[in-house]
């Protein structure tokens, strides 16, 4: 089954590079933005399964990082305070807080 959606995926990406002229410039944007939003969906996950437990340190923890990824990921473009490297700006944010998540749920 895996090998199959592979090949879907490799079949789509080959035709969006044949007949989507500003492929080459906005993929990127896209797969980012879209890979920010399942890393959150992911620390929400894991917000919701602490969401019962009687110590709430890692549900206060989750949830802080996923509040500030999604603030981050509002405020920084919008505000354009770091310039010409705003879209640099933002990865690494989006990046240092992923890690902060990765580590403390390891």
């Amino acid at each position: 089954m895996s090998l199959a959606v592979t090949a879907l995926v490799l079949v789509f990406v080959w035709w969006l590079i044949q007949n989507w002229d500003d492929f080459n410039t906005q993929a990127h944007g896209i797969a980012a933005v879209l890979m920010f939003v399942f890393l959150v969906g992911a620390i929400i996950a894991k917000v919701v399964e602490h969401w019962n437990e009687r110590d709430k340190v890692w549900f206060r923890v989750y949830t802080a990082v996923a509040a500030l990824m999604i603030l981050g990921g509002i405020l920084i473009p919008t505000t354009r305070i770091f310039g010409e490297h705003t879209v640099f700006a933002l990865e690494a944010y989006e990046i240092a807080f992923f890690a902060v998540y990765w580590t403390v749920q390891t």
